[in-house]
């Protein structure tokens, strides 16, 4: 099947298709070496450029084409005899590839035909010499018939092959996508079980964890409740001892000897002195909150005089009734300096922005918010709102109420 070097260069053929194709070479002991070659197909046959070597593949009505499993996307051209194996690039050139083939093929055993037909009229008509007279037309002989019923049925045979090459192309194709819808079918499945392990897997991995963290909260709160229980029990039993030492001293105080009423400076005064200190300070932790032995206040209620303010004598109200004295004399600077800077009205009323205020009161003192909130709480000033601030109330008027 392998051509002469004059096929080879006979460049004159129409090119019916060219491309990459693999192309199988079988050696003497029978090892397959497969080679990369660009390739021309015409109707005489396939030419094959293989690095710098040229092979030429003859065709002849005889050869067939075939799909061949030696390599992907594989066919094979043969006529009974010899075999040549190719691979194309992919699947679609593959097709391209046989119908090519398959093409050249038909017009190779047309041509072979019409050759035959040719030689015989051609012998037909030289019988009689050239100065013979054309003979009469004759009915074709059996012969002839037979022939031409026999190219009729080779063609119809041709035509047979051509659609069962089809047919198998086709079928193969479905079988294929068949097998890759099968195989995606698979992978998915196998995917899917995959996923579904690996959810439940972490789902058990969860649960595991909530319960190891369950037990480790429940045996938190087992040794918070026992320590608990152990500190209440102790708490109580220092309570217990605590009352019971009062209960001594208090026994043995009151059997100590009361000092006489007009006594001097001896030993009974002074222990009647650290009794009466003992007694103010037992009742004072009976008023405190945050004393074992406190039992509730002692103090006025709401509304009762006294209520909130601190002990009359303290350091407490000593401290309270200073604060007081410092909060009245920043309320008379504060009414001077809106008296100065505001406008006055005709119903004896003092109105003033409190931009304009607390850029007058900023060289003043730093507790302008507070001093008017305390103003307006005792009536002495009126405004919208509760604190202002600077920026945003500037536009606001403070009014100083007449007295």
């Amino acid at each position: 099947m392998v051509a002469s070097s004059a096929a080879l260069d006979n460049e004159d053929d129409e090119i019916l298709f060219e491309g990459k194709l693999w192309h199988c070479r079988v050696s003497s002991d029978a090892k397959e070496t497969w080679s990369q070659a660009q390739a021309k197909l015409s109707l005489t046959g396939i030419a094959l450029q293989i690095g710098a070597e040229r092979t030429f593949v003859e065709l002849s009505p005889e050869h067939y084409v075939g799909d061949s499993t030696k390599r992907q996307h594989g066919f094979l051209l043969s006529d009974l005899e010899d075999t040549v194996y190719f691979a194309a690039v992919t699947e679609a050139t593959k097709q391209k590839w046989m119908q090519s083939l398959a093409t050249a093929l038909r017009k190779l055993g047309t041509r072979e035909r019409e050759g035959l037909s040719g030689g015989l009229a051609l012998r037909g008509a030289n019988a009689g010499g050239p100065h013979s007279q054309r003979p009469e037309i004759q009915a074709p002989s059996a012969a002839l018939l037979e022939l031409r019923a026999l190219e009729e049925q080779c063609q119809r045979a041709l035509a047979w092959l051509d659609d069962c090459v089809d047919l198998r192309r086709k079928a193969k194709k479905r079988a294929d996508q068949s097998l890759t819808d099968e195989t995606e079918r698979l992978e998915r499945e196998k995917a899917e079980k995959a996923r579904l392990e690996r959810e439940a897997k972490e789902r058990r991995e969860e649960e595991e964890k909530r319960k190891c963290e369950q037990r480790k909260w429940e045996e938190q709160q087992a040794r918070i409740r026992k320590l608990n229980e152990d500190r209440q029990r102790k708490q109580q039993e220092e309570a217990e001892q605590l009352i019971a030492r009062k209960k001594e001293q208090t026994e043995r105080r009151r059997s100590l000897p009361r000092a006489p009423p007009g006594g001097g400076g001896g030993i009974l005064s002074r222990i009647q002195g650290w009794n009466n200190k003992l007694d103010g300070l037992q009742n004072a932790d009976k008023s405190n909150p945050f004393s074992e032995s406190y039992e509730g206040p002692s103090g006025p209620r709401p509304g009762q005089d006294g209520y909130g303010c601190a002990k009359a004598g303290s350091k407490t109200a000593e401290r309270a009734a200073k604060a007081q004295e410092w909060v009245d004399k920043e309320i008379d600077k504060f009414v001077s300096v809106v008296k100065d800077i505001g406008e006055s009205r005709p119903d004896g009323s003092t109105v003033v922005t409190f931009g304009k205020l607390f850029v007058t009161y900023q060289d003043i003192s730093d507790t302008l918010v507070g001093i008017m909130m305390r103003a307006k709480k005792r009536k002495h000033i009126h405004y919208e709102g509760d604190m202002l601030f600077q920026g945003r109330d500037n536009d606001v008027l403070v009014t100083l109420l007449p007295k």
